[in-house]
């Protein structure tokens, strides 16, 4: 396994860092855990370390550590953090003042994008390097030198989390220990220790649970026979993710056809995401979002007062709806198939990625609900590498339409703008994902579909987002963006986001299937959630 956060090819996990404070779901609040407390003034934002965590290797937390993070953000990851400050000052070692690039961003956002970051440089392996970035400015060997620098050994591989790791076992599982102390959360974890295998086999994990070889399994999706085929003892948890990427079929708004937002309405009304999401291992029962796909906290609490009036594609006359919206935009069917006004068959390539199951998979239902509904639509499955290159690039684009994921720019905090900097894209790649627009033209007022359109910059709402000065108005600008979302159609759900997991209940007690456990942490891999389950008392012995 190799720990090195920055090498491209790390197996770290996330539960080895704590982030500099939890998001609690329930409270909407964040709570203290490497930052004890934190105060935001204008244009700063000081945070005060916790006194009693430590670095497992006995070297205490302080703000040395947190210079060689920053430092790090800026000169290697150019991570969201430094999105938002110019500079940071070392006032003793447990104190750091950040100062804040835009001193008119309201204080939630900040929050959002600080205090969910995980600093993962224990001096004691990162401080040289750090000096060196400095006396560089970041030079591109120094920078080369730490992405590549592989951590293997035990000595290395420091945490300030519950976990140390101490090595591998003879069937070459990680194996981890509670630590002895150094940290605030030790009281909740009743579990001593635990082995971690990387399988990438389906079929080596299937058998694993059949022979009771391990405790828990993550990210296997089985049909209803092998389920039925599993051990009485082995039961399954479905995780709801709200705060998640999904699955999504995105679609060239540049496309002379995909482009007209009539097309892409029909084509939601017609997707049914409960056939779409059967087998993935990573997709939950449900309906979609009809205002703010991602995330189901965030539409509640934002914009749960006017949902009554968007459209519901999930609505039981919607193959109707659908047939009607492109009736009206001047299609008619020919031979069972949708031909435009000017002759032109709703037809092309929907692309997909050969490399992952559940893209492949998704795609398929998707075409063919789509060709029974009058379109004729085929897949068209590449490589990861020619993936990226057609449709997630700046050059990219040659498409009609592609299965890509979509979700959140900070999916672990419920705020709209982790929703729409990520769907509509104010900057960087995710423009180019969505092929998206700067000006969408909208039906208006909100809540009538069939109202005139107005012209929405999209982008210019992000932009104003990020720096409303309270919820108030955000919450004007969430309306827009929510109702933009809902008529236009940029993209369309296939696989809303769930994690399921297999628990040996012979030797622990684990959530029921009525009170699950929810993974809000962005950075949780299949191990790091259920290591939170064990921290938070969600996994205990028997």
């Amino acid at each position: 396994m190799q720990f090195n956060p920055y090498n491209p090819n790390n197996q770290f996990v996330a539960d080895f860092y704590h982030p500099l404070a939890d998001f609690n779901l329930a409270t909407q609040q964040f709570e203290p855990l490497v930052a004890s407390d934190w105060t935001i003034d204008g244009g700063s934002m000081t945070l005060n370390l916790a006194p009693d965590l430590t670095w497992d290797n006995g070297d205490e937390f302080i703000g040395t550590d947190m210079d060689i993070w920053l430092t790090f953000q800026q000169y290697v990851t150019q991570g969201t953090v430094m999105d938002f400050i110019d500079d940071w000052t070392i006032q003793d070692d447990k104190t750091i003042q950040l100062a804040l690039s835009n001193p008119n961003i309201n204080n939630s956002i900040i929050e959002y994008n600080i205090l969910g970051e995980l600093p993962d440089t224990p001096r004691a392996l990162w401080r040289d390097h750090a000096k060196r970035l400095k006396d560089t400015e970041g030079g591109e060997d120094v920078v080369s030198e730490i992405v590549q620098r592989q951590i293997t050994d035990v000595n290395n591989a420091v945490t300030n989390s519950v976990w140390s790791f101490t090595g591998f076992d003879g069937l070459n599982r990680a194996q981890y220990n509670r630590r002895d102390g150094g940290n605030p959360d030790l009281s909740n974890v009743e579990i001593p220790s635990f082995g971690y295998q990387v399988t990438t086999s389906r079929q080596q994990r299937l058998q694993a649970l059949r022979g009771n070889e391990i405790d828990w399994q993550g990210q296997l999706a089985l049909s209803e026979p092998q389920r039925e085929s599993l051990p009485d003892h082995l039961q399954y948890v479905y995780l709801p993710t709200d705060n998640f990427i999904h699955g999504s079929i995105v679609f060239n708004q540049e496309h002379d056809l995909w482009g007209q937002r009539a097309v892409r309405k029909a084509a939601a009304f017609y997707i049914n995401i409960a056939q779409t999401a059967a087998n993935q291992s990573w997709a939950a029962p449900g309906t979609r979002l009809n205002g703010m796909e991602g995330n189901k906290v965030i539409q509640d609490e934002w914009i749960n007062d006017i949902l009554g009036n968007f459209t519901d594609y999930d609505a039981d006359n919607r193959v109707e709806r659908g047939d009607a919206v492109l009736r009206d935009a001047g299609f008619s069917k020919q031979n069972g198939v949708w031909i435009s006004s000017d002759g032109q068959s709703l037809s092309g390539d929907i692309i997909s990625v050969s490399d992952w199951r559940d893209a492949t998979v998704a795609t398929q239902s998707v075409v063919d609900m789509l060709n029974s509904h009058g379109f004729d639509m085929q897949q068209t499955n590449i490589n990861s590498t020619q993936y990226f290159d057609q449709v997630f690039s700046e050059q990219g684009g040659d498409f009609e339409a592609a299965w890509a994921v979509m979700g959140a720019e900070w999916p672990q905090y419920p705020h709209p703008l982790s929703v729409y900097s990520w769907v509509f894209g104010d900057s960087g790649p995710s423009q180019w994902f969505l092929r998206s627009q700067n000006e969408y033209d909208v039906p208006m007022p909100i809540g009538n579909p069939n109202g005139s359109t107005e012209s929405i910059n999209v982008q210019q709402l992000v932009s104003d987002l990020r720096t409303a000065s309270n919820d108030q108005a955000a919450t004007e600008i969430v309306d827009r963006l929510a109702w933009t979302f809902n008529q236009t159609v940029p993209a369309v759900i296939t696989n809303p986001a769930g994690l399921n997991r297999w628990f040996n209940t012979t030797d622990f007690n684990i959530p029921s299937v009525d009170d699950p456990f929810n993974p809000s942490d962005k950075y949780l891999s299949t191990m790091g959630i259920v290591t939170r389950m064990i921290r938070e008392g969600f996994i205990t012995p028997k």
